[in-house]
């Protein structure tokens, strides 16, 4: 189910106006009420002037009995057999008789059994046409035993696509402005389906109102987000340019526009567009964390940093402008990596991990720099001990866990060593993971020597045959390739399905620079073969020149 279905899902019982001359009606049926038994009456199907298909039946109880329920749905034939997708209305049966109102349901196409009765139009778009309206009752007798009544009409719909029909629903129940946060919510989600779902209900928005300047702004976001590059950032531009043509003073779309002219090479564009939306001083953080962006593409490093603290001074929002203090918290943090203060990190983790709570992944971020950067374990232990944040990407907070208790371990007293490594065995397996991760810093290696120490084999392999070492050069991680061949990793070892060895895959890869490293760190490749093949000659084989003078004579570079 889409996120637009889960967004729109109502009680299917609708208080619709009653069918009028601007109502399309068929289906009607002149049945009269048999009030000796129960009977489903003058089922009439109308199209409103909001395009939904109302269905309308007349319930004639026949004695108070145990409440029905029923049900009215479009189907391909007079006698249903797949899902349906109306919710069942219960039925009062202390009243003789009442009309009930159903908006009915577009089918969907779960099944290749279920697509049989219907016919599919256009497969792609999963467009369906229906020709029945199936009414079912179903309830007890007095008595106890079950009844279930049927009333079938003819009614030939023709359902819009799956996305289309969701969109204009929940456009309906929800109103405008509701749509539109829905469409900012999955736009903030970020994946290949809610951004799709986000597209199909910002252009129903603006197909029913062509002047909805915040529409036109998100999408601006779906543009890029789909399709990032000069194609869509020029395609965002328009919708910004389209969104100051109905209101000139959006500041939302002056911030965006300054983000998307900053990427475009025009800074000076970006800031007069930022100088502007600033004069409200505006709730929209993305203000502060887009304009330091912007000056450090131009290196103006301090003055980035001012801007993306006024974005982290900001108290919580607690609404999608708390994406922008997060993205200024990992600016900032990148640029005080990059100025290796510790201090200055280790307080805007803190923040971070105050701000955005013990239970988001900035927790498994800031143990890490405990343990990585900080050579402080216990930090990190008691920050993960009890959290269990999940889908934090390429960071998992057992594994974490697992590292400071192997930092905690090589540094123990023999009384308590034993419980320690039990501990991170249990977070974090001994395997090529663990000695990439714990390669990752000179802070970590020192847990990997005291493995290597006690027996564990630094090139141990993983059901894929690969090494913490092929992994470290395969990803261009080559600090940490270093760092591990001083712990003993061989270099030549051979690794995956076609046991290629490592010193091979910067060849395989075209990667000049890891061929110099392997070489620095002692390879020669003269010695390196694959399959009968030197590395020189698949060089040749490939005519890369870059590759050829970065090998060499083929001799070690040390």
């Amino acid at each position: 189910m889409t996120a637009l279905t889960s967004m729109s899902v109502r009680a299917q019982i609708a208080n619709p106006p009653t069918p009028g001359p601007s109502s399309t009606a068929s289906g009607a049926n002149d049945d009269t009420i048999n009030r000796n038994e129960d009977a489903i009456s003058r089922l009439i199907v109308t199209q409103d002037a909001d395009g939904r298909w109302l269905a309308t039946c007349e319930i004639a109880m026949a004695a108070k009995r145990f409440p029905p329920l029923l049900t009215i749905n479009a189907s391909a034939t007079s006698s249903p057999t797949g899902p349906f997708f109306t919710a069942p209305v219960p039925v009062n049966p202390n009243e003789r008789a009442r009309s009930y109102t159903v908006e009915l349901v577009r089918p969907d196409v779960f099944s290749d059994s279920y697509n049989t009765q219907l016919n599919i139009v256009e497969r792609t778009h999963k467009q369906v046409q229906t020709e029945w309206v199936v009414a079912t009752l179903k309830g007890l007798k007095d008595d106890g035993r079950p009844y279930e009544i049927k009333k079938v009409i003819k009614q030939t719909i023709k359902w819009p696509d799956r996305q289309i029909w969701e969109a204009d629903r929940s456009i309906r129940n929800d109103g405008p402005s509701t749509s539109l946060a829905n469409a900012v919510r999955l736009i903030d989600e970020g994946t290949r389906e809610s951004l799709f779902d986000a597209r199909t209900l910002l252009e129903r928005l603006l197909l029913k109102n062509g002047k909805i300047t915040g529409a036109y702004i998100e999408m601006a976001r779906v543009a890029m987000k789909t399709n990032w590059g000069p194609e869509g950032l020029h395609q965002a531009r328009r919708y910004l340019d389209s969104a100051l043509s109905i209101d000139s003073t959006s500041v939302n779309a002056l911030i965006l526009r300054g983000y998307v002219s900053a990427h475009q090479g025009h800074y000076k564009d970006a800031e007069k567009d930022f100088t502007s939306a600033s004069q409200s001083n505006p709730p929209n953080l993305w203000l502060w964390s887009n304009w330091g962006e912007l000056l450090m593409m131009q290196g103006q490093t301090e003055a980035a940093i001012k801007m993306y603290q006024k974005a982290i001074n900001h108290p919580p929002t607690h609404d999608t402008y708390d994406r922008a203090r997060a993205d200024a918290f990992e600016k900032l943090i990148a640029i005080y990596e990059g100025k290796h203060d510790l201090d200055a990190l280790e307080k805007l983790h803190k923040n971070r991990v105050r701000d955005f709570g013990e239970d988001s992944c900035h927790v498994v971020s800031y143990a890490l720099f405990a343990v990585q950067e900080k050579d402080d374990p216990d930090v990190a232990i008691d920050l993960l001990k009890d959290a269990n944040p999940s889908d934090c990407q390429f960071n998992s907070s057992k594994e974490a866990l697992g590292m400071a208790y192997y930092m905690k371990w090589s540094r123990a007293s023999e009384a308590k060593r034993l419980e320690y490594i039990n501990r991170a065995r249990v977070y974090f397996p001994v395997g090529s993971r663990l000695f990439y991760r714990l390669g990752s810093s000179v802070v970590t290696l020192k847990a990997a020597t005291s493995l290597v120490k006690a027996g564990e084999m630094v090139d141990q392999k993983d059901n894929d045959g690969m090494t913490a070492l092929a992994y470290a050069v395969k990803d261009h991680e080559y600090d940490t390739a270093g760092r591990l061949i001083k712990v003993g990793a061989n270099p030549t070892a051979t690794v995956g399905e076609q046991a290629v060895p490592v010193a091979l895959l910067p060849v395989f890869t075209n990667d000049p620079q890891g061929i110099r490293l392997m070489k620095k760190w002692g390879v020669n490749y003269s010695s390196v073969y694959f399959q009968g093949v030197s590395a020189m000659n698949y060089a040749r084989k490939m005519n890369n020149k870059k590759l050829l003078d970065a090998l060499g004579s083929g001799s070690p570079d040390i």
